[in-house]
């Protein structure tokens, strides 16, 4: 009698496990492959996007990665590799400091969650030194946003 109920209750487990998982499947649109992010770019899901930004010597290459919501940040001054970092929900922000020869970066980068509708976005302030020319010049803005769909 109590294997009977064993065998039930194991029964009704996976029953609700499988009913649940096809309401899951059922609800998500089946046209929603592709999600926009700044500049009308989008993204083909698995959502994974690369880009980059220059400021004077300093290189900031970001890939987002937004089904695990990372960032990874690759540092590179005149070409040459200084440093990577990941910006996730857990540590939101990161602080750098970074010379190679005379040139120099400091600064910060932040990673501001939204919650769908709103955007979420990376955004830097940081100082950066050009070997060239010498000159201390600053950032503080935006580096990409993008909208995280449910």
């Amino acid at each position: 009698m109590f294997t009977l109920f064993k065998k039930k209750a194991c029964f009704l487990l996976v029953l609700i496990f499988l009913i649940q998982s096809c309401c899951i499947c059922y609800i998500t649109p089946l046209n929603n492959d592709y999600e926009y992010g700044s500049d009308s770019v989008f993204f083909q899901k698995p959502n994974v996007y690369s880009s980059q930004r220059v400021f004077g010597d300093l290189l900031l290459k970001y890939k987002i990665n937004k089904k695990e919501k990372i960032v990874e940040c690759t540092f590179l001054l005149r070409d040459e590799f200084v440093g990577r970092y990941m910006v996730t929900n857990i540590s939101p922000k990161i602080n750098f400091n970074f010379q190679l020869g005379t040139s120099i970066t400091t600064g910060t980068l932040v990673l501001l969650n939204g919650y769908y509708p709103q955007p979420t976005s990376l955004e830097a302030n940081f100082t950066y030194t050009s070997a060239n020319s010498g000159e201390k010049q600053s950032f503080k803005g935006c580096i990409e946003s993008w909208v995280y769909k449910i």
